[in-house]
């Protein structure tokens, strides 16, 4: 597996795992790329096919939807710079 193949991969697992805490947890689940390791870009393309909808503010992205059970969900991806 190619780096590129193991970080889209591990994208996709903290995007599941994050979707599966909101509504497990009944929590908006709070990202950081740099603390993550990943791309923010990636991580964000994720978040985007999957979510219903999306919000930027200066301090985070927000995304939200609903999982294949109808349970909401809400990931917040940490802007670039830190304020």
């Amino acid at each position: 597996m190619g780096s590129r193949d193991a970080d889209e991969a591990r994208i996709d697992a903290t995007v599941d795992g994050a979707i599966r805490a909101s509504t497990t947890e009944d929590r908006t689940v709070h990202l950081d790329a740099r603390d993550l390791g990943v791309d923010r870009g990636a991580l964000c393309d994720a978040l985007a096919i999957l979510s219903d909808d999306s919000a930027d503010t200066d301090a985070r992205t927000e995304y939200w939807g609903a999982d294949d059970d109808g349970a909401d969900w809400r990931v917040h991806v940490a802007a670039e710079v830190r304020s």
